[in-house]
């Protein structure tokens, strides 16, 4: 699919509708600054988005991208059927392919998580990245479920890891390659993306992304040419950033950030000065 960074667009629906023409300039800067793919997350495909809404977004984000970028949509859903409805969507709408956690009801056993991913490769025709913990779910899939799944399904390409242990990832690339398997695997925390590339990952996933796409894409790309010192400066001058998206992070921060990167030149310790503005604005509202 790609390697490098993607980056998981962070926006918000007020009153059902996106400020489209502020969408065009952030997706036009994000293929210039060298990202190789853009995620429609969840909050960008609200449920509040009618689907002719949502159907424009997804073809006009692949329009932008200039053929430059892969352009991805997360469809996880609690409902395995739901999810499968919105890959789907996508797919039809032209995406390059969708991001999904597992079906979170409680409990499910890894027969169980197999059996969802299989009733989903088995009907959705473009590549499924498997979601290893993400928010949606915070459902580890372990590393022979995802390996068995990308043997025994072609359009399993790759899996996005955002586990706590880091070796988790380790095993996944050490079991893909026993097998003989190209599958990819990147990594959703920035602060472990140089970490992961260093054992055989193929890039990250990144809402960081969204403010520091040119920084991100330049270490990414260092680190996948084997330049770690290049790659090591741009990560510790983005440490504290990631740090912040990490800790306390939402649209309106993001919207704060982009904002302020309009009236000067935009520093990483910045976005702790967004978060106190964004945070003072919300008090003022209560």
């Amino acid at each position: 699919m790609f390697e490098g960074v993607c980056t998981t667009i962070v926006a918000s629906s007020e009153n059902d509708k996106l400020n489209y023409s502020a969408y065009e300039e952030f997706v036009r800067w994000q293929v210039e600054c060298g990202v190789k793919a853009l995620l429609l997350s969840r909050s960008v495909m609200s449920e509040r988005l009618p689907a002719e809404a949502k159907s424009h977004l997804i073809r006009l984000t692949k329009q932008l991208c200039l053929n430059k970028a892969r352009v991805l949509v997360d469809t996880s859903n609690e409902s395995v059927e739901e999810s499968l409805r919105l890959a789907l969507f996508a797919q039809k709408n032209g995406a390059d392919g969708v991001l999904i956690a597992p079906v979170c009801r409680g409990g499910e056993s890894e027969q169980e998580i197999y059996r969802n991913y299989r009733y989903l490769a088995e009907r959705v025709a473009v590549p499924i990245l498997v979601g290893n913990y993400l928010p949606e779910s915070h459902i580890t899939v372990p590393a022979d479920v995802i390996i068995k799944l990308a043997y025994d399904f072609p359009n399993v390409v790759g899996v996005v890891e955002l586990s706590k242990d880091i070796s988790h990832i380790d095993e996944i690339i050490r079991l893909s390659r026993k097998k003989g398997l190209n599958l990819l695997v990147w990594s959703s925390d920035d602060r472990k993306a140089l970490h992961s590339i260093a054992v055989g990952a193929s890039g990250v996933m990144s809402i960081a992304a969204n403010i520091f796409p040119r920084e991100l894409a330049e270490m990414i790309e260092a680190a996948l040419n084997s330049d770690f010192r290049k790659a090591r400066r741009v990560y510790y001058d983005l440490l504290d950033a990631a740090n912040v998206f990490f800790e306390q992070i939402d649209y309106a921060t993001i919207e704060s950030a982009l904002c302020l990167m309009k009236t000067r030149e935009f520093r990483p310790n910045d976005m702790r000065i967004c978060v106190a503005q964004t945070a003072q604005i919300k008090k003022a509202e209560r």
